[in-house]
């Protein structure tokens, strides 16, 4: 439902001109890439504390390094390559992509690729590292 909304306030105020398909489902793998990151903070953390002071810590590059900010001919090529670690950065290649005159569809689906697999790590990763915290009951 979430994807659903933000979806319709980013046509009514943006005039996006993508595919609304291709966007809904590069927002619906960017919110899965968030929902994994955040399962994998709290399940690091050792502390609820401690949980929430990363979460600003780790949501402020991906605003920062989305191209929205921040033009990409100005990033450094340490700066370059942690955008490309950020989910952010592919769901918003998928919309800049899909919206060019001519797209190249093969690299809609690369990005795409990238992101959910982004998400798929992310939920991985979070599902692992609570394995050891389990309590077997007898």
């Amino acid at each position: 439902i979430q994807v659903v909304l933000l979806q319709g306030t980013l046509e009514w105020h943006l005039s996006l001109r993508g595919p609304m398909g291709l966007e809904m489902l590069a927002l619906f793998g960017a919110s899965l890439a968030g929902t994994g990151l955040g399962l994998l903070v709290s399940a690091v953390s050792s502390t609820q504390e401690r949980a929430v002071f990363a979460v600003p810590l780790l949501l402020l590059p991906q605003i920062l390094f989305s191209e929205l900010a921040i033009p990409a001919n100005l990033y450094s090529d340490v700066v370059a390559a942690v955008e490309k670690a950020m989910p952010v950065h592919w769901a918003f290649r998928v919309f800049q992509e899909s919206a060019a005159l001519e797209p190249r569809w093969h690299m809609v689906a690369l990005f795409l690729v990238v992101l959910f697999a982004m998400s798929a790590a992310l939920i991985a990763a979070a599902t692992l590292a609570l394995l050891p915290q389990r309590e077997v009951v007898t």
